[in-house]
């Protein structure tokens, strides 16, 4: 019995020394092989089967050692590491095309500081790549027959451009339902789940088709969502803001609220209840309690569909959507003049002044001005001004609208305007308005003289116009004026008197205009109607004669022939006598003058 006992534990103490001492292999692998994918050209990679197989084989340094694990390398950049007991493979998505160096790094488990060995690369080419890619609603989500659904996808294509993304709905039998097509980038919607479908398990399918409305590629059909029979009616959901000509600029934070009521329950304050916004099919935030409302802060300038989705208690869920414009940046507009809570008397002109400045890229087209929402007038050149007088008292409001050039128009915040009326004067009073002083006027020319004239406590009976302290006439009507012939020159002070119904005489402060004489020039010769032969000369010859105070500096001659067509004879005279000669060219009757 002891000689059997000795037999079996001479062996077991060897096998128990072995497997407690330590080991030590100090070898890097022995080899490390890509046998996936092989080199060459790996064609066009379309979703859902984009991805390439990335595989290696790897032999340990020797003995106990095993390969523990194989980093698998695009270019030298890892894609996936896979550890023992292998099979030593990774899913590689190329993302763009192009010429790829692969291989694979084998580590095992040698004590060696070298214990890694890298493969010989494989080159593979990728010549096209095409990628669709669900991401809204979240996978594995739920949903009711009837209701709206909000879907959203990325896709594109490297040899080509996308011209759309038809969604589906795929049921266990691979039987698809269209959700309808996204032609814009980010390619979303808000579908209606058809109410005939059965409700179950169904899979989310993006579906791109390229440009030449031939080539198609599709995300993966793992994308479940479930479908359950519709529970009463559905909510109701309504945008209140931005409106569709709301102005938003990028980087401008903006209000988005919507109204939601349910006819056979309520709104839940819970998840997935409230109304959920969404911006382009991204989801901006969700408010769980009314009046329902989210901050929106738009980062790019374009084009953006708004969608606010209410559900109700029993799962029911009904879209609203919004297209609004997003601006680099919108034209500035305030009122600069008058200020605010200003006053203003009525029939009184007041300067209405803006300052506009436009956005990026654009020019300001016009600046309009408004009191109590009525043009008032529109300035298109800065400074921006107007001319307003206000017509009844009260409280007006003065508004500027600028346009620019893209056609986007903003409005100013009103400034607020007390008009009343002004208190009306024990006497008249008189202003002569034309002429103005410094005027020259020509002796023996008619000239209109007006007067502007505002009545006191009593009507007005008549108002004379005085030159010096002659009365030159009266007019018993508005619009006070008289004409007026100045005789002689010289220097006159003009001044006109307002006499009312009660006898009361006011006379306006004085006008000083000068009369001078008009410069006098006459043909001399030859006389008029006279004859002259073609080819020949003929002495031509004006008189001249300066206003007082000046001197004749020269005398210019002119022909018109039959033609119709003045010109000029030689060059002007400058000394008196002042005479050339003139060579008519054709026969008819010629017209002289002299200037």
């Amino acid at each position: 019995m002891n000689t059997f006992l000795r037999r079996i534990l001479a062996p077991l103490a060897s096998v128990l020394a072995l497997v407690t001492a330590p080991v030590v292999w100090g070898a890097p692998p022995l080899n490390v092989t890509v046998t996936a994918p092989v080199a060459g050209n790996l064609g066009a990679l379309a979703s859902p089967t984009n991805s390439v197989i990335f595989t290696a084989t790897a032999t340990p340094s020797g003995g106990a050692a095993f390969i523990t694990q194989v980093d698998f390398r695009v270019n030298n950049v890892s894609v996936g590491v896979a550890v023992a007991p292998g099979p030593f493979t990774v899913n590689w998505t190329p993302t763009v095309p192009g010429t790829f160096s692969l291989t694979a790094i084998a580590t095992d488990s040698s004590a060696a500081s070298n214990n890694s060995l890298t493969s010989p690369a494989v080159s593979v080419t990728v010549s096209a790549v095409r990628i669709a890619s669900m991401s809204s609603p979240a996978s594995n989500s739920s949903a009711t027959l009837g209701s709206d659904l909000l879907v959203r996808a990325s896709s594109s294509i490297s040899d080509g451009a996308v011209r759309g993304v038809e969604f589906f709905l795929v049921d266990a039998g691979f039987a698809r339902t269209s959700l309808g097509v996204s032609t814009t980038i980010p390619y979303s919607l808000s579908a209606t789940i058809p109410l005939a479908l059965p409700a179950g398990a169904y899979n989310l399918v993006a579906v791109a088709t390229a440009s030449d409305n031939v080539t198609t590629w599709e995300s993966t059909a793992s994308y479940p969502i479930t479908l359950f029979a519709r529970p009463g009616v559905g909510p109701v959901v309504a945008f209140v803001a931005p409106g569709v000509t709301d102005i938003i600029t990028v980087g401008s934070v903006t209000t988005v609220t919507a109204t939601a009521s349910d006819a056979d329950g309520f709104i839940p304050n819970t998840a997935p209840g409230g109304v959920s916004f969404y911006a382009d099919g991204e989801l901006i935030a969700t408010d769980l309690s009314a009046p329902f409302s989210v901050s929106w802060t738009p980062t790019t300038a374009r084009t953006v569909s708004l969608t606010a989705i209410a559900t109700d208690d029993k799962g029911n869920s009904t879209a609203a959507t919004r297209t609004v414009t997003v601006l680099a940046a919108a034209p500035t507009v305030t009122i600069s003049s008058p200020s605010n809570n200003s006053t203003a008397t009525v029939n009184t002109a007041v300067t209405v002044s803006a300052s506009a400045t436009a956005g990026v890229g654009t020019t300001i087209a016009n600046v309009q001005f408004f009191a109590d929402g009525v043009s008032i007038a529109t300035d298109t050149t800065a400074p921006y001004s107007v001319s307003w007088t206000p017509l009844a008292a009260g409280t007006a409001a003065l508004t500027a609208r600028v346009t620019d050039s893209n056609g986007t128009i903003v409005t100013s915040s009103a400034v607020s305007v007390t008009v009343s009326v002004a208190s009306t004067p024990t006497s008249p009073t008189i202003t002569v308005s034309v002429p103005t002083t410094g005027a020259v006027v020509t002796v023996g020319s008619s000239q209109t003289l007006t007067a502007a004239v505002i009545a006191g406590a009593a009507a007005i009976s008549q108002v004379q116009f005085l030159v010096g302290s002659t009365i030159v006439g009266t007019d018993t009507s508005a619009p006070y004026s008289v004409v007026w012939v100045p005789s002689t020159a010289g220097n006159f002070s003009i001044t006109a008197r307002v006499i009312d119904a009660n006898n009361l005489s006011v006379t306006s402060s004085a006008v000083t205009v000068t009369a001078t004489s008009a410069t006098a020039v006459a043909i001399t010769a030859p006389a008029t109607n006279s004859t002259a032969t073609v080819g020949s000369a003929a002495t031509v010859t004006a008189s001249a004669a300066p206003v007082a105070g000046s001197t004749i500096t020269s005398v210019t001659f002119f022909a018109t022939p039959p033609s119709g067509i003045a010109a000029q004879i030689g060059a002007p005279v400058t000394v008196a006598p002042y005479t050339l000669a003139w060579t008519p060219a054709v026969a008819g009757v010629h017209t002289l003058t002299a200037v």
